[in-house]
């Protein structure tokens, strides 16, 4: 059974999501023959039987939202393609089933419990013959809808959805590092002076001066979004 880091540079931390290396990564729990890569012309993808089961462990964080990508079929009619991730101390975080007859790209965002380090995808069959590919798994990073400066020297930032998770941002100044601050889960806008952010009313009034948001996932720092002062009316 395969265990992976945290995330490692951004990168999906699933291994061999794709099964271009077959099985490795994975950890075959059915019948020999209920499971196989099978090659499409283009690419390989996993095929199963009808009790077919392969599953992956993995290091994760507690309370920490993630977003699982991945393309799934159910090849026949009657039949479904099963997907599940159990946490170590929480259990069942998701169960979902797709009957879907063509190949499809399905997401779903979800959060671990506050005493869950490891987690557990099973990917399986109910019937018929299901096909799995491009399997990603990595944290949900924030998204921003829209930020600026208003009246001369506030920001304003504004999120798409109300954060997932406590969430420390950090805000760089024509390239040079300021200051930090943490926002609470279920915040979704922020509204104040730049001083807050280290900078000044001059730097925000000049239409040169760049700012960037930024927050850490896994061990990576993210550009989140990219904006600049005003000059003056």
């Amino acid at each position: 059974m395969v265990t992976n880091n945290v995330v490692l540079n951004g990168e999906n931390l699933i291994l061999n999501g794709n099964f271009e290396e077959l099985f490795t990564g994975w950890q075959v729990e059915g019948p020999s023959g209920e499971q196989k890569i099978i090659d499409t012309g283009h690419n390989k993808c996993l095929q199963l039987s009808a009790l077919g089961r392969i599953s992956q462990e993995l290091t994760i964080n507690p309370n920490t939202t993630y977003t699982l990508n991945f393309h799934v079929q159910a090849a026949y009619t009657g039949g479904k393609a099963q997907i599940s991730l159990g946490g170590n101390n929480s259990g069942t975080l998701i169960d979902e089933s797709y009957n879907n007859s063509q190949m499809e790209l399905k997401t779903i965002t979800f959060k671990t419990g506050l005493n869950d380090s490891v987690l557990k995808l099973s990917l399986y069959c109910g019937g018929g013959e299901a096909r799995f590919d491009n399997i990603v798994l990595e944290p949900s990073i924030p998204q921003i809808t829209s930020a600026y400066v208003y009246n001369g020297g506030y920001i304003a930032i504004n999120f798409n959805a109300p954060l997932s998770d406590e969430t420390t941002f950090t805000m760089y100044i024509n390239q040079e590092k300021r200051k930090s601050m943490t926002f609470n889960e279920g915040r979704n806008y922020w509204r104040g002076d730049v001083s807050f952010w280290g900078g000044s009313w001059a730097e925000a009034k000049d239409n040169r001066t760049k700012f960037e948001l930024k927050t850490i996932v896994g061990n990576k720092e993210h550009t989140l979004v990219e904006f600049y002062g005003v000059s003056p009316l």
